[in-house]
């Protein structure tokens, strides 16, 4: 199923780091990302989020705190990070 309602559960957004000798910096350019669609499984269980501005070599972190189980018990954990190396060429 293809609605614009289902991204209303997902957020989204990315940033980077500064990379220096010591361990640990703020998050630095960060920037809330667009998801317009998100397309449901017949089943249920997965989910392709449309996503706009991706930004190579930023880490991405997703929050679905809106999702919920079949039995609408909230997600053990909610939050996903990801760091986008590349963005193949379409």
């Amino acid at each position: 199923m293809r609605l614009p309602e289902q991204a209303r559960h997902y957020e989204m957004n990315s940033y980077t780091v500064l990379y220096q000798a010591t361990y640990g910096s703020d998050e630095i350019q960060k920037q809330d990302l667009v998801i317009p669609t998100a397309i449901v499984t017949a089943d249920g269980l997965s989910v392709r989020l449309t996503i706009n501005n991706l930004r190579e070599l930023f880490v991405h972190e997703l929050m679905a705190s809106g999702i919920r189980s079949q039995e609408s018990e909230p997600r053990l954990h909610p939050h996903a990070y990801h760091t986008l190396n590349r963005i193949p060429d379409n």
